[in-house]
């Protein structure tokens, strides 16, 4: 049984396909896909408060149901695999959306979802990737030595705040990235919220 037979929805990828082929990119449709992150970042901050690493958000990994609500596609396995990889230093993660310490092979903690979080935001916003090469180990290079394109680089509409904010989340040192996902959230919900009442969107 695959993630979509468990959720009996889609994912935020193909929620992106989707829109960029019909060409739908508007601060209404930024702020709903907004409103998806900030429900994953809540479900994250849950488990990260039980010990848990997702370790590989991104937005193949976010489902949405048919009623609005989030979940986590490949937690469990996620958290089981962190045991395991500690004992044989394999890396687990999707390159383009791994922090820089997962491609160093160190621990992983809240922050590198974190990093993860403002990946998927990047590219539900942009349709583009915030790192990118030609193969594997270019992506990884880029992610340890070069810093994206500004959000409003791509797109002027946005605000500053959110882009500060997917900013910080991308900070290479962990220890200058939002320490957990409640101070994360303390900053999202609000910008979320406002660019709900700007678009009139529920």
């Amino acid at each position: 049984m695959g993630p979509t037979e468990l959720f009996d929805g889609i994912c935020l990828q193909q929620i992106v396909e989707r829109e960029k082929k019909d060409g739908v990119q508007t601060l209404g449709s930024a702020a709903v896909l907004l409103g998806y992150m900030v429900q994953a970042c809540r479900a994250l901050g849950y488990m990260h408060e039980r010990g848990a690493v997702h370790r590989d958000i991104k937005p193949g990994n976010i489902f949405v149901t048919r009623d609005g609500t989030v979940n986590l596609a490949e937690f469990s396995v996620s958290h089981l695999r962190e045991r395991f990889d500690a004992a044989t230093g394999v890396v687990v993660g999707t390159p383009a959306y791994m922090s820089p310490e997962q491609i160093r092979g160190e621990k992983a903690d809240g922050r590198s979802d974190i990093w993860s979080i403002g990946c998927t935001i990047y590219e539900v916003l942009t349709y583009t990737k915030p790192f990118v090469g030609d193969n594997i180990a270019a992506t990884m290079f880029a992610i340890l030595s070069s810093d994206p394109k500004s959000l409003r680089e791509l797109r002027p509409d946005l605000s500053p705040e959110l882009d500060d904010l997917v900013r910080r989340t991308l900070r290479k040192g962990r220890d200058e990235r939002y320490r957990n996902m409640g101070e994360l959230l303390t900053d999202f919900e609000p910008l979320v919220q406002r660019m709900k009442l700007t678009t009139g969107t529920p």
